[in-house]
């Protein structure tokens, strides 16, 4: 392995070069791929070597990469090995247990932390919230809270996390609250508002954001094209379908996923065929899915 090799030879002169290879190592698909082996080979050179104790940010990057491969018990390890833990250190570990689904782990572990005397930050938060909806509507207003009153709302990602998290709960009073209140909207912001109005049958106010959104992405428009197409509202789905490509926006497969059930209600062969040109969109399994489903409705 000449990463590997290569690794003990600049150890000497850089550690933060070795968080730069476990980085690398993260998994992008199956936890038994090449580079998880590679990474626990890392790990144990840091145990042999007892470095772990030494450097924090190497235990840091390790708890993540064993989070990032499902495996939150050899996180739990590594976290327990870093002898100065720092908050990112907690919010690493906090973070392997969402990941993992690990939340009675993730509760006590978040308990310790505070008696610590570690004070959670926005990073923190970002963990909190999406644990909070499991336990109900208070958790989310007592994350919320907390988040106020430590002046979290105003950083966007932490506002789009509440509003997801109060409309995970069922709560879209709560999120719609939130959002007027909230500063420096972004299309995240916008779209997760829609997609929570939607969800709750509330299509006018998903509609009404839709219209006062000055940044929409492709998401924005798939939304807005999908909840019309399941909505016996064709004639809106394709005029917006045809508005985001007026937009200088390329439709992908999901916008094509989210018209074909209009094209089908009209049994329209030719507007099928108006899709047919974003096939070429790179994105395989779902490209064979669109031309499955095509044959299925034998439009072509």
């Amino acid at each position: 392995m000449t990463v590997f090799s290569s690794l003990r030879s600049c150890l000497a002169s850089s550690r933060i070069c070795f968080v730069g290879i476990i980085t690398f190592f993260r998994p992008c698909h199956l936890p038994n791929t090449l580079p998880v082996g590679a990474g626990r080979k890392i790990h144990g050179y840091v145990i042999r070597h007892n470095l772990l104790c030494q450097e924090t940010s190497l235990g840091n990057a390790i708890v993540d990469f064993y989070g990032r491969c499902g495996d939150i018990v050899d996180a739990l390890q590594t976290f327990r090995g870093i002898n100065k833990k720092e908050i990112i250190s907690w919010n690493t570990v906090l973070s392997a247990c969402i990941d993992t689904e690990q939340l009675e782990k993730f509760a006590d572990l978040l308990t310790q932390m505070v008696c610590e005397g570690i004070q959670p930050d926005s990073v923190t938060i970002l963990s909190v919230l999406p644990a909070s909806t499991t336990y109900g509507i208070r958790k989310v207003r007592e994350a919320h809270a907390y988040s106020f009153r430590a002046g979290f709302v105003s950083h966007i990602t932490v506002g789009n996390a509440i509003l997801d998290a109060y409309a995970k709960c069922g709560s879209p009073e709560g999120a719609h609250r939130t959002f007027l209140n909230l500063t420096g909207r972004n299309a995240i912001t916008g779209n997760t508002m829609i997609s929570g109005y939607l969800k709750h049958d509330r299509s006018e106010d998903a509609e009404m954001v839709f219209g006062q959104m000055c940044e929409k992405d492709i998401t924005t428009w798939n939304l807005m094209v999908q909840a019309y197409a399941q909505n016996d509202c064709s004639d809106l789905a394709f005029t917006l379908f045809h508005q985001l490509q007026s937009e200088g926006m390329r439709p992908d497969s999901l916008s094509i996923m989210s018209i074909l059930p209009a094209c089908a209600r009209l049994a329209s062969a030719c507007l099928v065929r108006q899709c047919d040109p974003h096939f070429s969109i790179r994105h395989s399994p779902r490209r064979c899915s669109l031309r499955f489903i095509l044959k299925m409705w034998k439009l072509r």
